[in-house]
């Protein structure tokens, strides 16, 4: 079953046809908010439907220098896998 979280914004369709010159650019910006927007719907599914309790170890018990470099999914996977052994 999928899960939508409310209040996650969508991404536009990447543009194509305007200002060719740019195209590299854009793609490039385009591709970065793709990849921030894959985590997000990765990253916040699990820690809300992780619970609360969870959500307060991972906010709380994690030091903020590594929970903060726990942007990617694989990263919140590990470090929860870690304070559960």
């Amino acid at each position: 079953m999928a899960v939508r979280l409310k209040g996650l914004p969508g991404l536009p369709v990447f543009d194509t046809v305007s200002k060719p010159a740019a195209l590299t650019q854009r793609w490039i910006t385009w591709k970065a908010e793709f990849e921030l927007y894959v985590i997000a719907q990765k990253r916040a599914p699990l820690l809300h439907l992780a619970g609360p309790q969870v959500r307060d170890i991972f906010s709380n018990s994690i030091p903020a220098d590594i929970r903060g470099g726990a942007i990617e999914y694989d990263k919140v996977i590990d470090i929860l896998s870690e304070i559960n052994k």
